[in-house]
């Protein structure tokens, strides 16, 4: 069973917020039907996207709400390509509020910085190891995306690993 969005949304709980990511194409038009329960909780909703233009398009269309840009960094000859500047340009012109990376080696403490000063958000996706959720805690990033949030209670708990 499906649940509709604004059930969803009403099972975040204060303080916490959900990502909702637009996998589709057309404009943020398209969105205005879909979107209005999002519309009464942005405190508890990010929207993000790869698709840059479909963002922009959201961020007019629903000023209040957060919308983040998601990027992947790959390493060639020996950079990251795009590179962590070219992404925080990319949102920053488009009037975003953070970006969502892919958890590589790019994203450091400086990484973060850099976002950080130009006001941006910085989030991590998919974060699946202990090691690497601990790394980039220490950072600095404001989220990580994970497929179990519990890794990060296994140490605490004294529990084995998962």
């Amino acid at each position: 069973m499906i649940l509709p969005l604004w059930e969803i949304l009403a099972s975040v709980p204060d303080g916490r917020r959900i990502f909702v990511e637009f996998k589709c194409g057309g404009g943020p038009e398209t969105l205005v039907d879909a979107l209005p329960d999002v519309t009464e909780s942005p405190d508890k909703v990010v929207l993000i996207s790869f698709d840059l233009d479909l963002m922009r398009g959201v961020k007019r269309l629903f000023p209040r709400d957060l919308a983040y840009l998601v990027a992947e960094q790959k390493q060639a000859t020996g950079q990251w390509q795009p590179g962590t500047s070219q992404i925080v340009d990319k949102a920053t012109r488009a009037g975003l509020d953070g970006v969502d990376l892919a958890n590589t080696l790019a994203v450091d403490r400086e990484a973060v910085k850099r976002i950080h000063d130009v006001g941006l958000a910085c989030c991590l996706w998919t974060v699946n190891l202990k090691e690497c959720a601990d790394r980039l805690i220490e950072a600095g990033v404001d989220s990580l995306t994970m497929d179990d949030p519990r890794l990060l209670l296994a140490e605490d708990e004294g529990e084995s690993g998962m």
